[in-house]
């Protein structure tokens, strides 16, 4: 039997986001299914990160590069291995930013498609009722942020609708200015969720409802944020790991070619999902509804239980409709809700009190331990006893 050529090729990635897990996700499985790849994998954003990746290309010698995540330092040492001929191989990149561009010498480059991350936005928003739009973006000089802002803006403008945009988002106080004296109701679009929920966070200092005057959606949908809010934030989420997937394949093609390419094959990819949340309820059309139903559970579900029935009496429709209108608008039930409102609490009770579990079971109106540890571990993946220790100060 004939022995195959394997290929090592470094990996450098970031590992934190739904985009840097994601797109490693993606490159991983990829090469699972490739008995000819062998991998070093280097997160960017960890301590002495520069050292460990000289280190690694030095000891490694790979042949060649996957650029999943760069940042000036790392783009400084891949163009230094470059130029010396250290590695000699081919380099793909994923949403390389243009400021590298002449340091970071590649074969595949690919790119998020802002257009599709504009479209869906838009198509949401506008969906939802708003006719004015705006855009937050997160630097002047990212590339990707700018592309955005023109996708949504030809958007925008091909429709008749008044379109605005800022990159000034650090400073609250004068996003809050600027959120002032938009037209209202106006649906923003921002660069990602951490913008989203700067928005969010400058709109409650200005005393602007959301969504019932700015609508707000993101983009990564990173629940951590996106859940972690209130209202909770809607978000697009990339195809970021089918999008890397195919490009690790197209890499794989480059790679078993002869002839090495002296111009960048580009792709693209675009969107796998949008999660719509709070910020951009339709009040016209049952998010009124679904707000008021979640307001109540949030006030009542903590000490007890709830039932659906409960909370369809309070406001005042059939249980029917409530679920119909759960499931339209935050794409789960009113069950699940409840649920989550009851674990929140006992998480709270888990991390700020001496609370015995059976103390807290008691108290969140679950109607048996076991049932609770259960679904406590289907939810967090350890014990509640671990998750004491892990988060109580």
């Amino acid at each position: 039997m004939r022995n195959r050529r394997i290929h090592r090729i470094c990996v450098i990635c970031d590992r934190f986001g739904t985009g840097g897990r994601n797109r490693l996700s993606g490159f991983l499985r990829y090469a699972a299914k490739n008995p000819e790849w062998s991998l070093s994998v280097h997160a960017l954003g960890t301590p002495n990160s520069e050292e460990n990746l000289r280190a690694l290309l030095a000891a490694q010698q790979p042949d060649h590069l996957a650029v999943l995540s760069c940042d000036e330092p790392t783009a400084n040492i891949i163009f230094d291995r470059q130029r010396t001929g250290q590695v000699h191989g081919q380099t793909m990149a994923i949403d390389l930013n243009p400021a590298f561009d002449a340091k970071v010498r590649r074969a595949l480059d690919v790119r998020l498609d802002s257009a599709a991350i504009a479209r869906e936005s838009m198509k949401l928003l506008t969906r939802c009722g708003y006719a004015n739009f705006a855009y937050v973006g997160y630097r002047p000089e990212l590339s990707l942020s700018e592309e955005r802002r023109e996708a949504v803006m030809r958007l925008a403008q091909a429709d008749g609708f008044p379109f605005f945009a800022t990159d000034d988002a650090d400073d609250i106080g004068r996003l809050a200015d600027w959120l002032k004296d938009l037209p209202k109701p106006c649906g923003v679009v921002t660069y990602y969720d951490i913008r989203s929920r700067d928005v969010l966070d400058a709109c409650r200092l200005a005393h602007i409802d959301v969504p019932q005057q700015i609508g707000i959606i993101g983009s990564d949908d990173d629940p951590g944020i996106c859940e972690a809010t209130s209202p909770t934030l809607t978000s697009v989420l990339p195809d970021f790991e089918n999008g890397t997937y195919l490009a690790a394949a197209a890499f794989d093609r480059i790679i078993r070619g002869r002839r090495p390419r002296k111009t960048p094959k580009k792709m693209s990819y675009g969107v796998k999902s949008i999660s719509e949340r709070e910020s951009s309820i339709d009040f016209s059309g049952g998010g009124l509804l679904v707000s008021t139903a979640r307001k109540y559970i949030q006030q009542h579900a903590a000490s007890r239980a709830v039932t659906l029935q409960e909370v369809a009496d309070h406001c005042r429709v059939s249980r029917r409709l409530l679920e119909v209108r759960f499931r339209q608008i935050l794409n789960r039930t009113v069950h699940d809700e409840i649920e989550a409102s009851r674990l929140d609490s006992v998480c709270t009770m888990l991390c700020e009190t001496k609370l015995t579990i059976g103390d807290i079971v008691r108290k969140t109106g679950f109607s048996s331990l076991s049932y609770l540890c259960a679904l406590f571990r289907r939810k967090f993946g350890c014990t509640m006893r671990d998750y004491r220790a892990k988060h109580r100060p």
